[in-house]
């Protein structure tokens, strides 16, 4: 008998190098290793782009292992936020487009 391995990840809050280190640490997404995402994905930190593409582009490679779920924020304002949300290099605050 096979074992399931369910990974559930609470808000990454815009950390790239958690959402990393749990990929190396519990493995890519599979058919006995599948990942819930829950909660806010880039809502803090400066990698919010580069987090929104891995995520979205394993949610596309593993259907069914690897599942998204911004249970109070939807996804599309998740995508937005990263997207839109930029630091201002001479003042290190954040602006929106």
């Amino acid at each position: 008998m096979q074992c399931l391995q369910f990974v559930c990840v609470f808000s990454l809050a815009g950390q790239l190098d958690d959402l990393l280190y749990i990929l190396d640490e519990a493995g890519m997404p599979s058919a006995s290793n599948k990942y819930i995402f829950n909660g806010d994905f880039v809502d803090r930190g400066s990698k919010g782009v580069e987090i929104m593409s891995i995520l979205l582009a394993l949610f596309m490679a593993f259907p069914g292992k690897f599942e998204l779920d911004a249970s109070h924020f939807f996804l599309v304002e998740q995508i937005m936020i990263s997207f839109f949300c930029v630091r201002h290099p001479s003042t290190d605050h954040s602006v929106y487009l």
